[in-house]
């Protein structure tokens, strides 16, 4: 069993066995939520120290002013964005962003997908280091040599797939990495702090899509060792490093007013903002959790399109 040595009861080692046999037969997003066509991927396995993560691959739409020729007459790559799936630390789903994915890949960057470890199997911080091992394979000539930019990196993720977006910079930081530069970073209704047993959305919401069952499932089987929860990768939220681990990148941090987890991103964005991080904040005020995903389409779209946009910002060669 690889992370925490810290045991997990078998009633709670089996509820997120069971919940995650069952995504597999869950189909991705609903076509009305794409915004073109559905791209095709391939995968790829990238190593880490874990062995090697299996990641999606959406190759770059040509012709864009992302992988356009230098003015030296230089052909240049795509850049490449990484997009990490949520799941809780449980589901492994990298399907449900296929139209996420598909519309990024088509403004013009490569997007990887890394199809990452999670509990029971394994625990925290094994995702945490897949995911860092992934971008830093990225940015070196390994990523070059399938043709892409890896000078050009950016990462999002979505909800527990934010928390290990914000990882990346946090473990680049402490380790002094000064090959891999994050232009752009975009959390999206994410877990900033797992130490928390209450949670209360901005707005009232009777039945939340993420209920308090479900983030105790979470903490039992991907933290069980509950002093781990309050370190920095766990909980970026009490990183006293964060806006240091930050600072230089420009974030996006979205969240949805009825979402149990939006206060906390909601007061993540305003500390760092005000320390000084260049941060765009959104609060999507009537979207519960998972809105690039479900429930409003105008909601979804709007979101969908502002990530879009803030990484072509940040990934073009002009920025």
């Amino acid at each position: 069993m690889a992370g925490s040595s810290a045991k997990v009861s078998s009633k709670n080692y089996w509820m997120a066995y069971i919940g995650q046999r069952a995504a597999l037969s869950l189909a991705g997003p609903s076509k009305s939520f794409y915004l073109g066509k559905q791209r095709e991927h391939r995968v790829l396995p990238i190593p880490t120290r874990h062995g090697d993560v299996q990641c999606w691959v959406y190759d770059a739409a040509s012709g864009t002013k992302l992988n356009l020729h230098t003015v030296q007459s230089r052909s240049t790559g795509a850049p490449i964005h990484v997009s990490i799936h949520g799941g809780g630390c449980i589901l492994s789903s990298p399907w449900e962003d296929d139209h996420i994915n598909s519309h990024l890949a088509g403004l013009g960057m490569v997007v990887v997908s890394p199809v990452y470890s999670c509990a029971p199997q394994k625990r925290f911080p094994v995702a945490e280091e897949e995911v860092y091992d992934v971008c830093k394979w990225l940015s070196t000539k390994s990523g070059e040599a399938y043709g892409w930019d890896s000078s050009r990196i950016s990462v999002s993720g979505f909800s527990a797939g934010g928390k290990l977006a914000l990882n990346i910079a946090q473990q680049a930081h402490a380790e002094n990495n000064e090959t891999l530069r994050l232009r752009a970073l975009a959390p999206y209704f994410t877990m900033f702090d797992v130490t928390r047993s209450k949670r209360h959305s901005k707005h009232s919401n009777m039945f939340p899509i993420v209920p308090a069952w479900q983030l105790a499932l979470v903490q039992a089987v991907y933290f069980p060792d509950i002093a781990s929860r309050s370190t920095p990768l766990a909980s970026p939220y009490h990183d006293p490093a964060l806006a240091e681990a930050c600072r230089g990148i420009p974030l996006l941090i979205t969240t949805g007013g009825r979402d149990t987890l939006g206060v906390e991103g909601d007061e993540v964005a305003h500390r760092l903002g005000g320390a000084g991080v260049d941060v765009t904040h959104k609060c999507f005020e009537d979207a519960d959790h998972a809105y690039t995903h479900k429930g409003s389409k105008e909601t979804a779209r709007e979101s969908i399109i502002m990530l879009g946009d803030f990484l072509t910002k940040h990934l073009s060669l002009e920025s």
